[in-house]
């Protein structure tokens, strides 16, 4: 058996096609079955949920600073702004953190095991 690299394939697999020795449709590509995972649909409480939803809003408005703070880098007034909203969102995450379990791997800090896994994800809760 012959090892080809992949430019000895591309040159046999041409001189095959303009021979007509090889079908000239195109390969069909299935998709393999994607399976939906079975969620656990234990309700958020209304003060998680209201904190996760203000953690949404600080990111999305401190990256919206970051965008701005690229093509005006010396707005004191928005860098001022951006420190800020970091800091609370930091905050915010914080508290959820602590009070409903880690929003991100980088969250999961108990050295004696990986309790990544063991709670509910955030949006299952």
């Amino acid at each position: 058996m012959v090892d080809y690299g992949y430019d000895d394939f591309m040159e046999e697999y041409l001189q095959k096609r303009e021979s007509k020795e090889v079908n000239a449709k195109p390969m069909e590509i299935r998709q393999p079955e994607m399976r939906q995972p079975e969620m656990r649909t234990t309700p958020m409480s209304n003060r998680q949920e209201s904190l996760l939803r203000k953690i949404q809003e600080y990111e999305f408005y401190a990256i919206d600073l970051n965008l701005y703070l690229d093509t005006h880098p010396t707005d004191k007034r928005a860098l001022r702004m951006f420190k800020e909203t970091v800091e609370k969102s930091k905050q915010l995450e914080s508290e959820y953190v602590e009070n409903y379990g880690p929003l991100k791997a980088s969250d999961a800090t108990n050295k004696d095991y990986w309790t990544w896994i063991e709670s509910p994800w955030p949006w299952e809760r």
